[in-house]
């Protein structure tokens, strides 16, 4: 690559988030098909242990992640890069490759990755990993889980005749269904007996049960699952965001229950809009758009310090990137088909924009400026400035244009607020200069003009 990102002070610094890599360049294809290899068995190594957490070791205990075709599966994710894998989040900029998160159970991925690998908490803190999945069991614990587990439809071939009756259909009598029920409580009393007299059991009401278990499980909830419970809870009766909007979510106990939903309601157009919650991050981690759009405030607030310390005769030398002319080939293209006219109103130039710079031109308040942003025409203002999209990509993004595109996108509107907040005005105005006349609204001459400011030159 040309700009070589590998030697620059950023990259260098740039220190991952848990349970992520660094992105490896100059790597021959050899020495990339062994870091795919070991990438794949850190990813196939976090699954077996979350296996141990989402209950999967119940629905599907066969399941080792050992088949060949998974591992060609990881190995062409990791390849293409921004795939999810069952919840694994594999991404791809320029400072992070690979595994990065886990969208369905974020706080354990972050949890478990305070050790760089599971033989680290085998030798270190056994005990302490033995905790962690008990404390993420809980948390991730779905009521009625274990019934649909293959182990309990195994159980089920068990059971007597009767149950063999009931989902063919074969009671012929009321007589049977009573007795198939009768037979049911009687088993159920009987078991229940034998557990309280033998394990020394309290005698709990069933809605106490319940009630511990709920105040059991809601302790170790996670905070991604307190965060959009909160906001459902404030939203519980439509938010009203002003007279038009209303604002409503949807958010169920568990992570990876069912979808999360979000509600927006616009009364003027009449009409509701749906959104789905893909995933959830650590604001500080490096993929983040709150921490990207931290550092593009440290980075500007950083240029701004760096211009405004230096002298004032230097700050005046210093001209920001201004943008070419171009030929405007709409204006060739009239010309060349109309030998008379203005055109179409189509300027014989254009600015080229399509490599960013500071528009300098234009009066204010009007759309007066054609530019071509290597793509097609569109009007800018005096006073902008133009990012390119490599540049948003590599200042905001790591190497993302989404991410980059995001930043920029918040960084906007933040100042756009600060702007209303604080009563700014948009750049300085633009005006024409006066020009003196007389009585009657016309221009002096020459002689009139030179009077006039010897008159002035006196009076100050």
């Amino acid at each position: 690559m040309a700009n070589k990102i590998w030697n620059t002070k950023k990259y260098k610094r740039f220190v991952p988030g848990e349970g992520q890599t660094k992105r490896l360049y100059g790597l021959s294809d050899t020495a990339r098909e062994k870091w795919l290899r070991k990438e794949c068995d850190r990813i196939i190594e976090y699954l077996r242990v979350r296996r141990l957490v989402d209950f999967t070791e119940h629905s599907n205990p066969e399941q080792e992640y050992t088949s060949p075709f998974i591992r060609q599966i990881i190995k062409l994710a990791l390849r293409r890069g921004n795939v999810n894998y069952l919840g694994v989040q594999i991404y791809r900029d320029e400072y992070l490759d690979g595994m990065v998160g886990d969208t369905m159970y974020q706080e354990f991925f972050y949890e478990f990755y305070q050790r760089p690998r599971l033989i680290d908490w085998l030798l270190v803190d056994e005990r302490g990993l033995h905790k962690l999945i008990a404390k993420y069991k809980k948390c991730y614990h779905r009521r009625g889980r274990d019934y649909h587990s293959k182990e309990y439809a195994e159980e089920r071939k068990l059971l007597p005749g009767y149950y063999k009756k009931l989902i063919l259909g074969q009671f012929k009598t009321g007589y049977d269904n009573k007795l198939w029920n009768s037979y049911k409580n009687l088993g159920h009393v009987m078991r229940q007996d034998f557990y309280e007299r033998n394990f020394k059991w309290r005698k709990l009401s069933h809605k106490k049960t319940k009630k511990k278990q709920r105040s059991e499980t809601e302790r170790e909830i996670s905070k991604t699952r307190q965060s959009l419970l909160a906001l459902a809870s404030i939203t519980k009766h439509n938010v009203l965001i002003d007279d038009r909007w209303h604002l409503m979510a949807l958010s169920n106990h568990k992570d990876e229950e069912t979808q999360d939903n979000l509600f927006v309601f616009d009364h003027k157009l009449q009409r509701e809009h749906i959104y789905l919650r893909v995933g959830s991050n650590k604001m500080t981690d490096p993929k983040s758009i709150w921490d990207g759009t931290m550092k593009g405030v440290d980075h500007i607030s950083h240029f701004q310090n760096k211009l405004y310390s230096q002298e004032v005769a230097e700050r005046k030398n210093i001209q920001p990137t201004l943008p070419p002319f171009k030929l405007n080939e709409k204006y060739q293209k009239h010309r060349d088909n109309n030998t008379s006219g203005d055109f179409n109103g189509s300027p014989p130039y254009v600015l080229d924009v399509s490599n960013g710079g500071y528009i300098d031109g234009g009066a204010h308040n009007q759309d007066s400026i054609l530019t071509w942003d290597g793509d097609e025409h569109i009007f800018m203002m005096r006073g902008e400035y133009v990012l390119t999209t490599a540049s948003v990509t590599y200042m905001f993004g790591n190497g993302c244009n989404w991410t980059g595109a995001m930043v920029l996108s918040m960084l906007m509107n933040w100042g756009h607020g600060l702007k209303r907040q604080q009563g700014y005005t948009t750049g300085k105005h633009y005006e024409r200069p006066r020009v003196p006349t007389d009585e009657d609204g016309e221009e002096l001459d020459i002689e009139e003009k030179v009077r006039l400011y010897h008159e002035l030159l006196n009076n100050n």
